[in-house]
């Protein structure tokens, strides 16, 4: 629950959904996307209009949005605060990508119509900047190379991440290739494994992870997100065993609601907040502001967005001073996103994420006409 109580009383009067397909490579140890696709939301009062965005699908081109159409007759017509309220309560038996989505969507609407941003119901008023993250999704080395070029080249290589496959051969290559060009001193450098290093079902001692774990420092890795799948005492015994590397939990704190009841000081040295999994931007500050409570770093990662949930993951991540966030919008796949876009308060297209001025809302306000040219599907509910 929020922190403020509320009373929004304008109505739903329209929801439209808009369907992108990306057709972007991204590889991970798990597998490879060779496109994914993108639902932008836009929920309507007779004034004013609140915006999320969540994937919907991923390698599925021709996906249906009927399951999400259906959901949403269910919100039109009722007040702004009963919509919360039926959001809230569906957590779980709804699709939780679905919930994530809307929950953003009406609260950015709540705060235009309050006139005031959106984490002031979540009594969270102060923005700090912070760093974007360079993300490399590829284990073509040369690739790596090309990539790592570029951040250097654009100002943009002070924290870097890069996919890890459980294979240290591999990884050590990509990591070193990233070290080539950088250095160790200069960027911080974050390995995300997916788990590669010890799969669910298959398990592995944790001496051998961590005798993985220590190669990979040494090649000049500095953080390793999931690397093997653990119970919560596992990640404590293995932070301790692999220090100063430090480990980011991320699977285990999916969704939020369920990662409040069960994170512990010590699983790692830095905790992700993961977009697209949280299934509720607010669960997903009660469980920011409990990982703080514990004293660990908190990050805020991605889901591959491009659209309007970058910049509300961006807020989160500003409010609650993180290290680093991930949900930043990307050359190339954001290129149609940015030509729609008439006001945004947030800005990543610097090394920093930073926060130009308090706005209505989340801020966020776009040319639907422009969009409605990009889309492979726009559907309307009234």
């Amino acid at each position: 629950m929020t922190e403020k109580s509320f009373g929004f009383n304008c109505l739903i009067q329209k929801i439209v959904f808009y369907l992108f397909n990306v057709e972007d490579v991204r590889k991970f140890s798990f597998g490879t996307w060779n496109n994914r696709q993108h639902v932008f939301v836009a929920v309507k009062s007779d004034k004013n209009t609140g915006w999320g965005e969540n994937i919907i699908s991923v390698n599925n081109p021709g996906v249906s949005m009927d399951a999400w159409l259906s959901l949403a007759e269910n919100l039109v017509g009722l007040s702004l605060s009963d919509g919360l309220t039926e959001i809230r309560n569906k957590r779980g038996i709804w699709d939780s990508h679905y919930v994530e989505m809307m929950e953003m969507a009406m609260y950015d609407l709540a705060g235009k119509e309050e006139k005031c941003p959106a984490l002031s119901f979540f009594s969270l008023d102060e923005m700090h900047s912070v760093p974007g993250t360079f993300v490399i999704l590829d284990n073509d080395v040369s690739k790596v190379s090309d990539q790592i070029r570029k951040a250097v080249d654009t100002n943009r290589a002070a924290i870097v991440k890069v996919k890890l496959f459980g294979d240290e051969e591999i990884d050590r290559a990509i990591i070193n290739a990233v070290r080539k060009v950088t250095g160790r001193k200069s960027t911080y450098l974050i390995g995300d494994a997916n788990t590669g290093y010890g799969r669910e079902g298959k398990p592995v001692s944790l001496a051998e992870i961590a005798s993985s774990l220590h190669i990979l420092y040494d090649a000049g890795l500095d953080a390793c997100e999931d690397p093997a799948f653990l119970p919560i005492r596992g990640w404590v015994e293995l932070q301790n065993m692999v220090h100063p590397l430090s480990l980011v939990p991320d699977y285990i704190l999916r969704p939020s609601c369920k990662a409040v009841d069960i994170v512990e000081n010590g699983m790692g040295d830095i905790y992700n907040i993961h977009p697209g999994s949280a299934g509720s931007i607010v669960d997903a500050v009660i469980l920011a502001r409990k990982i703080k409570e514990l004293g660990a770093g908190l990050m805020v990662g991605d889901d591959s967005l491009i659209g309007p949930a970058c910049t509300v993951w961006q807020q989160i991540a500003m409010a609650f001073d993180a290290k680093w966030v991930e949900a930043v919008e990307k050359e190339g796949d954001s290129d149609f996103f940015f030509s729609c876009v008439l006001n945004s308060n947030t800005d990543s297209r610097g090394r920093l994420v930073t926060y130009k001025h308090k706005e209505d809302g989340f801020g966020l306000i776009l040319d639907e006409e422009e969009l409605s040219h990009f889309c492979i599907k726009k559907k309307e509910i009234l």
